[in-house]
């Protein structure tokens, strides 16, 4: 299923997304209305490949938690328990539950011997949480491992994207200039690595394949981070165009993409960042919010903070009335949905960093304040705020 699904439209992942789930529904109900059956769990395998693309939480949760007893009932001799254990673990990644994840890819690499795909999984949940010296050892490894193992070109193009993105990674948190030049050391690999991803990819044919937008995402974010700020805003044009007929107009990877295109063309110009970064911050908020099954609070406190900027209109007396209440709807069921008030929606809460919830109470109020629209509740999610950062309780002070 997984080859079959390379190249397809959003469209028409939606439309096997439907017929999967009508043939799954006709198996449990000639099968005592359960699964356990090995043609069922290949068909719901499927199904959870093309959750996993169209980034149905909510749904891959509940097939995953169905399928389970049926996977471990079949023992060590066959693949259904590994094949779990790899679909729930990069179902909890795409919750950002990463910590949750290692485990199961631990006992993945206990059951199965290592492979480049299993060390690059693993690579991808240090990234997540932030270890990225085992990161870049484990994205060493898996680009490595390839050699030894079948592979193709695209397979080695996906590997030097890794390897570059987690040298960006580095050089971020690397101090300015000084005599080592360690920062300029590792942009300047991270630009190298996905170059030739960048170009192994279009070698291939993968014109408006998504991996060859990730791999343009990610020299977009890398020319960003060396000043590049004109290759930056082509490569998320030509990368956001991909993603567009990839994965949809709704899908997290445009929203992601608009969000750090405003932060280019604030680079770029400014007045004309004025101009267009109000439609482009509604776009992306839109797809965050009202668009997926589960609310990503790092992503839209970014876009939270953008609304913020110094440089942009929104924190004018003048405009900020008019520009921000249009986002307000959009915070309002943001909020909604972290105080279980929508049930077709979940967030990480209460798995996710406290940190995410504060950030987003503090950056609502200012902008719930700043739009006139309520004050009081503008005061409520500060004081909010302030609490989950465990400061004490706010004032009647404006601010």
């Amino acid at each position: 299923m997984e080859g079959e699904l390379v190249g397809m439209t959003a469209e028409k992942k939606s439309r096997l997304e439907l017929r999967l789930e009508q043939e799954l529904e006709e198996g449990r109900m000639k099968n005592n209305g359960n699964l356990d059956d090995d043609d069922l769990l290949v068909k719901a395998f499927d199904l959870v490949e093309v959750y996993f693309r169209l980034y149905r939480l909510n749904k891959l949760n509940a097939l995953l938690a169905e399928i389970k007893p049926f996977c471990f009932q079949r023992g060590d001799d066959e693949d259904w328990i590994p094949k779990w254990l790899q679909a729930q673990a990069t179902n909890l990644c795409k919750q950002n539950r990463y910590a949750e994840s290692l485990p199961l890819f631990t006992e993945m690499a206990e059951r199965l011997a290592p492979t480049s795909a299993l060390m690059s999984n693993v690579g991808n949940v240090y990234l997540a949480l932030g270890d990225l010296e085992k990161a870049h050892d484990h994205y060493e490894k898996a680009y490595q491992m390839l050699f030894t193992e079948p592979h193709g070109p695209d397979k080695e193009a996906g590997a030097l994207a890794e390897i570059a993105f987690v040298k960006l990674k580095i050089a971020e948190i690397e101090p300015l200039e000084g005599d080592s030049g360690r920062k300029t050391m590792y942009l300047d690999d991270a630009k190298r690595h996905i170059v030739q991803s960048v170009e192994k990819y279009r070698d291939i044919g993968y014109v408006t394949h998504s991996m060859l937008g990730k791999a343009l995402g990610s020299l977009a974010k890398i020319c960003y981070a060396r000043g590049e700020y004109e290759e930056a805003d082509r490569a998320w044009i030509e990368a956001m165009n991909i993603y567009n007929i990839r994965m949809g107009n709704h899908s997290l990877y445009v929203a992601g993409a608009l969000k750090e295109r405003v932060k280019v063309i604030i680079k770029l110009d400014l007045q004309r960042a004025k101009q267009e970064a109000p439609r482009m911050l509604l776009l992306a908020l839109d797809k965050y919010v009202l668009r997926q099954d589960v609310l990503d609070l790092k992503e839209i406190n970014e876009i939270l903070s953008l609304l913020l900027h110094d440089d942009l209109p929104f924190t004018s007396k003048d405009s900020a009335p008019i520009a921000l209440k249009d986002f307000m709807p959009i915070i309002v069921h943001c909020h909604k949905v972290l105080n279980n008030e929508i049930p077709s929606q979940t967030s990480e809460h209460p798995r996710i960093d406290v940190r995410f919830l504060a950030e987003f109470y503090q950056h609502s109020g200012h902008l719930m304040w700043l739009s006139g629209q309520d004050k009081v509740t503008a005061k409520d999610w500060v004081q909010r705020s302030i609490k989950l950062w465990g400061g004490p309780p706010v004032g009647t002070q404006e601010f």
